[in-house]
């Protein structure tokens, strides 16, 4: 690994000081932010930090978002997987 595994613990646990709240709702923004571009999500399989229940909702509701999950990689692709690699191609010969 070239990471610190035990990152995303700390959005795992509630701080303990902290009134007991719902996380905030943040579907709308990312439809706002994402609705009429070119998306690519590159996501490690692997990833404990990407579940692949949240990319799939992202499939979901921005259709147009194109998807590789790579295979046996966490949470950061270099990219240079041949299947990444192949996704950046078509991509990038989508939006150029």
């Amino acid at each position: 690994l070239d990471y610190d595994p035990a990152i995303s613990e700390v959005f795992k646990v509630a701080p303990t000081a902290a009134p007991a709240a719902s996380p905030p709702d943040l579907w709308p923004l990312f439809i706002a932010m994402a609705t009429g571009k070119p998306l690519l999500l590159v996501r490690g399989a692997d990833s404990d930090i990407l579940e692949a229940a949240v990319a799939d909702r992202m499939a979901t509701l921005l259709p147009h978002m194109a998807r590789v999950d790579i295979e046996g990689v966490g949470h950061a692709p270099t990219l240079e997987e041949p299947q990444a690699q192949a996704a950046l191609d078509t991509y990038f010969a989508h939006v150029s």
